[in-house]
């Protein structure tokens, strides 16, 4: 959706108009789950949750480690200790499927989404084409 605008814009400025209001809306979505906009490392943000009881935290970014750029590309949900130690991860299709695991539980998302990975019903990214 997005990328069209983007690749349709007439200059450079209306581009980067587009994808800041891209970004907006992806925080926005994301705010309403208690997700903010975090800097991670090397001036890079993502989108970042953490659990009050525990201090453990969530990172959420695209598939190359960045900050999700819209609603529809896939997302990986990457869950640490407080101390910064990565504990496991798990990639969603969409931040859609996303959002209907991380609610499906009514209380504590990341048991949900803990749960959903352990059923192994996880998205594993698109089918590689081997060789021809």
């Amino acid at each position: 959706m997005y990328y069209n605008k983007v690749s349709r814009a007439e200059s450079k400025e209306e581009a980067k108009g587009v994808l800041a209001m891209a970004k907006q809306d992806v925080i926005a979505y994301y705010n309403e789950d208690k997700f903010y906009e975090g800097d991670i490392e090397d001036g890079l943000t993502a989108l970042l949750y953490e659990r009050d009881e525990d201090g453990d935290y969530v990172i959420i970014t695209d598939s190359n480690g960045g900050f999700p750029e819209n609603l529809d590309q896939e997302i990986i949900f990457a869950y640490y200790r407080e101390d910064g130690t990565f504990l496991w991860s798990v990639t969603f299709e969409t931040s859609r499927e996303f959002r209907e695991i991380w609610r499906s539980n009514g209380q504590d998302g990341v048991a949900a989404v803990a749960a959903f990975r352990s059923d192994g019903r996880y998205y594993e990214g698109p089918a590689e084409e081997g060789p021809k």
